[in-house]
């Protein structure tokens, strides 16, 4: 490797490793890291599904059994889930088995027991812009939505880990109502709900409806996302939290959280109202609660018209 190159993959090793310590929800230990070369970390849903232990086990001798690696070749990046075979009990090998599966991956471990389960790859050239751009699509998109995948995973271990949609509609304005959008407000709307998506999955969080589980996987990512504040209401310098402002939901439901008389119901309201039969069937065939579901205290309701 020629100097400016070492100093490139230096140069991005520092901003990855420094978006790990300030990104929330990362649990990032640098001696889990092999320089700048290749930075680790783990995340509250990695260690759910295969727990770390204490001793010094593992393919990586650290005791993390499942983690996220960023190879840094410099001009280009390489994100990959990999999972340590090494070490593992019984019950975690069956774990393991089933991870495999449902990734639907073919990848055998590596002569050092490390199993790559999915990866992705960005080219970032040498302008810092560009690595900026490829570590909010990892930070931001990719590892929150796979993690939303593994949280539903973990209530039924045969369900399929499906990636990110290449694909995400773009606002549906309410009938009769004109809003002007500028084209950078657009691109923010836009950025807003693919975060908001990768942070809450494409479950519908009011019903639990998913597209690609019920018609199949040419469906799969098909889901709206409702503004909890309608966009008529928004002001041209509200900056929208994907988490706090946006929610996933079905067409059914979209349609009925603007059914209200004098606005629109909350997602706490609408979710009330649901047919307790069919809230059983929820409970009955085990799919993962969305937030606000188990009760009216779980989620703030907004006030006025959402």
């Amino acid at each position: 490797m020629n100097m400016k190159m070492e100093v490139q993959t230096q140069l991005l090793g520092e901003m990855i490793t420094g978006r790990c310590e300030a990104q929330p929800g990362i649990y990032f230990f640098r001696y889990l890291c092999s320089g700048n070369r290749i930075i680790r970390f783990t995340t509250e849903t990695l260690e759910k599904v295969l727990p770390s232990q204490r001793k010094r086990s593992g393919a990586w001798k650290t005791g993390v059994f499942l983690q996220y690696e960023i190879i840094n070749e410099g001009t280009s990046l390489q994100l990959q889930l990999s999972l340590s075979t090494v070490g593992l009990g019984q019950k975690n090998q069956k774990r393991m088995d089933a991870l495999k599966k449902s990734f639907g991956t073919e990848n055998t471990p590596d002569e050092s027991g490390i199993l790559v389960l999915r990866q992705w790859n960005y080219e970032v050239g040498t302008e810092p812009e560009q690595a900026r751009l490829a570590l909010d699509e990892i930070f931001d998109i990719e590892v929150p939505f796979t993690d939303s995948e593994l949280r539903q995973w973990m209530y039924r271990d045969t369900l399929r880990i499906r990636s990110f949609p290449k694909q995400v509609e773009p606002d549906k304005l309410e009938e009769g109502k004109e809003v002007p959008v500028r084209a950078d407000r657009f691109e923010r709307n836009l950025q807003a709900r693919r975060k908001c998506i990768a942070h809450y999955g494409t479950t519908c969080q009011i019903c639990q409806f998913d597209f690609g589980y019920v018609y199949g996987n040419d469906f799969a990512g098909k889901i709206e996302v409702h503004h909890i504040v309608p966009l008529s209401e928004i002001r041209e310098d509200h900056v929208v939290d994907p988490i706090r402002d946006l929610i996933p939901v079905c067409s059914n439901c979209h349609t009925a959280l603007h059914s209200k008389k004098d606005g629109c119901y909350t997602p706490d309201e609408l979710r009330r109202k649901i047919n307790p039969h069919y809230a059983f069937m929820i409970d009955f065939i085990k799919l993962p609660t969305p937030p606000g579901m188990n009760g009216p205290d779980s989620e703030p309701e907004t006030d006025g018209k959402s």
